[in-house]
């Protein structure tokens, strides 16, 4: 049901092909099944499987001990939900870095997936939908703020899956809590910083040529 998608592999396309498209297949199977909602869903995304993940930093100041200091807070997103690469106007994709596939165990791989399917299930049902409301809500907020705005859709997403995928869930909320943003997956991979991801999997003339048509589209964004 879930088709997956390795064309971003490039040299490891066969391997993954030979030794983990199955296994991906059918832990997202197993988040369908389990997902509550499934019957409202407009369609089933594509998955994507990639050599890269979208990172983002933002600078924070701390007191400590009454001394002001910088730091940088970082998030990697070793999984987002974005436009189809294939079809960006009318549909939405997962994406999974390779990495996390290989190094993370089945049961966290199956509760990122579900992670994500409950992010495709909020988003508008063709990207070509978003509203300026949407847009103006996030002007002037870093990668960061926006990441985050996203995240609070899915607070509590292990409330919209029956067992085994909701104790998966709360077993990688409770990893992520101990281990941080994903660090323990990225070693190796490819960087890209958030505000590029559109252009990396699009390129960099259709991802223009994508937001232009979406102002185009919307007459109260232009």
């Amino acid at each position: 049901m879930f088709e997956v998608d390795a064309r971003f592999l490039a040299s490891e396309r066969k391997e993954f092909e030979d030794n983990w498209q199955s296994k991906v297949s059918a832990w997202a199977e197993r988040v369908y099944e389990c997902f509550k909602l499934k019957g409202n869903l407009a369609y089933i995304p594509r998955i994507y499987v990639t050599p890269f993940y979208a990172y983002d930093e933002s600078p924070m100041r701390l007191n400590i001990g009454g001394s002001v200091r910088t730091a940088k807070y970082v998030v990697r997103q070793v999984a987002t939900t974005s436009v189809d690469a294939e079809n960006p106007e009318e549909k939405w994709a997962i994406y999974i870095l390779y990495n996390l596939i290989k190094i993370a165990t089945p049961k966290t791989n199956t509760a990122n997936i579900a992670h994500e399917l409950l992010h495709y299930y909020h988003r508008p049902r063709k990207p070509m939908a978003l509203t300026l409301q949407e847009f103006s809500s996030m002007v002037g907020k870093s990668e960061v703020e926006i990441y985050y705005m996203k995240e609070r859709e899915v607070k509590q997403a292990e409330d919209f899956f029956e067992e085994p995928v909701r104790s998966m869930i709360l077993d990688m909320e409770k990893e992520k809590s101990q281990l941080g943003t994903g660090k323990k997956y990225t070693e190796g991979a490819e960087e890209v910083k958030g505000s590029e991801f559109l252009g990396r999997v699009l390129g960099e003339q259709r991802a223009r040529d994508f937001l232009d048509k979406l102002l185009r589209h919307s007459p109260e964004l232009t």
